[in-house]
């Protein structure tokens, strides 16, 4: 409920809105050396005696996978429903119970303009605006151009000031009271809330009708089949878990139920198939302490269930260094040439943050300094993690910042903020308003998070017998 509370009380300034734009809209320059890993790799040297020593210092990454072998019998409802029917008076019933419960509550549809109440707008001014704003209406004004013009909402702003639909018990309670009185099409207010006052339109009333028989008769049939499915399913779920006692195989079972099993053949845990790719299977399936020939009944949801046989077991196994010499000796050449890069990156960072120039470094290490003009948030020509370093990289120290990142294929690149361009552009009204809509998702997630905080900070625990 607070959530819901805040989303009533938390609107979105202009202002905000601006400021996010001209940050998503942000672009920067930047000057760039690349250092490919490969330089570093080639130049590895490997021993017997250090490849040795790095096999036995990880030895965990050389084992082979578990790998088990199942028969398994799938149980589920919506295999069941093929074999339901259903009869057109269990339809009619159906319906009959839907229209005795149909709820003709009307519907309202409201609209709002919005003048926030803030350090530059007393409350009486803000009635002021929205009481002229009234006087142009009855003067034969459009609203939703008004809203345009005047409403500080900047999430309804771009929907007419839209406020969606209404039962009666969704709007502010000063809201509903006021629209209760209300005949399509009027206009009412000023209403004051905490922090703004508002106008609110009245631009639709409607009563819900309920669907015809014709219409509902589909969806009934869909729901009722689904319902004797669930039926079914926990019929033959108890019947399923009573088998498991009382016979010693699989094939046994799947004979009285008259269902097939199939058989996994030996697979791992990442080579399972999708009927057995569930935590709770795969932790009986490879369960060394389990028994082989066990048979096991796990349900996966309300409405699915897997029946289980291991057959087979092997437990990992470390894999011989002779075996492996040569991955071995990837991965100890990788290993190294990561490190001689990072410290290598770190080196030149120190070395750029002392005095040295960008351009006398890449010549040293004989490449070019590159420039990357206009970069933007949503580039993809870097990686995410290289994007957000450069833009947290601080604007004021622009052409003498640096920072560094890993791109995906290992290499490294180091890199200068040159300048930072601020853009003020006009978007689609469309694009806009999806930006708006996330601005406020996100307004109120912060703000539900800071009331959680606030209450635990503030919050004691009596405890009483």
């Amino acid at each position: 409920f607070w959530r819901q509370s805040l989303s009533k009380s938390s609107f979105l300034s202009e202002e905000e809105v601006k400021r996010s734009l001209v940050l998503a809209e942000q672009e920067r320059d930047i000057s760039f050396i690349r250092i490919p890993l490969n330089d570093f790799f080639k130049d590895v040297e490997v021993s017997e005696e250090s490849l040795l020593d790095f096999y036995n210092n990880n030895i965990s990454e050389y084992f082979t996978e578990r790998k088990a072998r199942a028969n398994y019998i799938t149980l589920s409802a919506k295999s069941l429903e093929e074999s339901i029917e259903i009869n057109e008076s269990d339809i009619e019933t159906e319906y009959q119970i839907y229209i005795d419960e149909f709820d003709r509550t009307e519907r309202k549809s409201v609209s709002h303009i919005m003048v926030n109440i803030d350090s530059d707008r007393t409350t009486e001014e803000a009635i002021g605006i929205l009481e002229n704003t009234k006087d142009r209406l009855s003067a034969g004004e459009d609203f939703n151009s008004l809203v345009l013009e005047i409403s500080d909402d900047e999430g309804t702003k771009d929907s007419e000031g839209s406020l969606g639909v209404t039962d009666g018990t969704l709007l502010p309670p000063e809201f509903e009271e006021a629209l209760l009185g209300m005949s399509e099409g009027e206009v009412y207010g000023p209403i004051e809330l905490n922090s703004s006052v508002h106008l609110i339109k009245l631009t639709e009333r409607e009563i819900p009708k309920p669907k015809s028989l014709e219409d509902m008769q589909d969806q009934i049939r869909e729901n009722l089949m689904s319902e004797a499915a669930l039926d079914a399913y926990g019929e033959l779920l108890d019947r399923s878990s009573d088998l498991v006692y009382s016979m010693g195989s699989l094939e046994a079972i799947s004979k009285e139920l008259s269902i097939n099993s199939t058989d996994s053949g030996l697979f791992s845990l990442s080579q399972a198939s999708d009927e057995l790719n569930t935590p709770s299977v795969l932790d009986i399936i490879f369960d060394t302490n389990l028994d082989n020939n066990l048979i096991e009944l796990v349900e996966i949801s309300n409405q699915s269930a897997v029946l289980i046989e291991r057959t087979d077991f092997q437990e990992e196994k470390v894999i011989d260094l002779i075996s492996i010499k040569e991955k071995v000796t990837e991965d100890y050449k990788m290993m190294n040439s990561k490190n001689s890069a990072s410290d290598f990156v770190n080196k030149t960072l120190s070395d750029l943050n002392a005095g040295q120039e960008f351009k006398n470094i890449a010549k040293t290490i004989n490449t070019e300094l590159e420039t990357y003009k206009g970069l933007k948030r949503d580039s993809s020509l870097l990686t995410s993690e290289a994007i957000v370093n450069i833009f947290n990289l601080p604007r004021s120290q622009a052409g003498n910042t640096y920072g560094s990142s890993v791109l995906k294929n290992g290499d490294y690149l180091i890199y200068r903020l040159d300048s930072v361009k601020n853009n003020e552009t006009e978007i689609d009204p469309e694009i806009r308003k999806g930006f708006v809509e996330y601005l406020n998702e996100e307004k109120l997630l912060s703000e539900y998070s800071e009331l959680l905080f606030a209450v635990q900070e503030n919050s004691e625990v009596t405890r009483t017998n």
